[in-house]
């Protein structure tokens, strides 16, 4: 799930309605920005924490919600950056409690129904744990986006998309 361009995606659906479109593109932005560590060759590293996103947004958002008055804007601009690392944790380990944790979660939640004489539902749920080991890859061939992703990211965004401008016709 935590492609590229649904970690844009999600944010912004969310934020669109609240700001309006424009305003959610950065809001959008903002929730790819964990992914700069990709950058520094080193995936889901310190930055994929939320004790340190939270320790490194308090400033610009105290700034942004009493200085520059985003009342609105700030708080869904803090939730793009933190939700990152948690749609991270369901598909692979993540570094989330680093530093106060030298352990990467992943959580694995699995639903479906045994069909038979009757009807059984289940849901399966199971958090795991591994060693945090920040490790510098050589290359990485990482998708923007696949088939799936790509298909509710394109509804994530066309919808807020088409009702605003519907709204201004």
């Amino acid at each position: 799930m935590p492609e590229l361009l649904l970690h844009f995606a999600v944010p912004f659906s969310i934020s669109a309605p609240i700001v309006g479109v424009r305003r959610a593109t950065v809001v959008g932005v903002i929730g790819m920005l964990p992914d700069v560590d990709v950058l520094l060759h080193v995936h889901r590293s310190m930055t994929h924490s939320l004790i340190i996103l939270t320790v490194l947004s308090l400033l610009p958002l105290y700034v942004a919600y009493f200085k520059l008055n985003e009342k609105q804007l700030a708080p869904l601009s803090f939730f793009s950056l933190t939700i990152h690392p948690i749609m991270d944790m369901f598909q692979t380990y993540t570094p989330i409690l680093y530093p106060f944790s030298n352990y990467s979660f992943q959580v694995n939640i699995r639903g479906g129904a045994l069909i038979s004489q009757s009807v059984v539902p289940y849901v399966q749920f199971q958090i795991t744990s591994t060693q945090t080991n920040f490790q510098k890859f050589l290359l990485m061939d990482a998708p923007m986006f696949t088939s799936e992703g790509f298909v509710v990211s394109l509804l994530l965004i066309a919808t807020p998309v088409i009702f605003s401008f519907l709204r201004k016709s």
